[in-house]
């Protein structure tokens, strides 16, 4: 994870709001959710520290996809991402 020094993750643009953010049940990660806010479908690029790996995650927390690009969040939909 990050070293303190920077935020973990940018949400550029609008539309697109951090819904939650806490650390992971295991001690390893960080866990944002990401809320389409805008009524519309929309992609954000989020920018990890150096040493974070992003994967899309649900409520278990789990890291399924790595994340390589954009992250879709659809209208009004919660997308779970796991920063480690």
């Amino acid at each position: 994870m990050n070293d303190g020094c920077c935020a973990p993750v940018a949400i550029p643009g609008g539309g697109i709001l951090l819904n939650g953010l806490k650390p992971g049940d295991d001690g390893k990660s960080l866990i944002l959710r990401l809320w389409g806010a805008a009524g519309k479908d929309a992609s954000v690029d989020l920018a990890p520290g150096s040493k974070s790996t992003l994967h899309l995650s649900d409520i278990s927390e789990k890291p399924k996809e790595k994340i390589t690009g954009p992250v879709s969040v659809p209208a009004w939909g919660l997308v779970t991402v796991r920063v480690e």
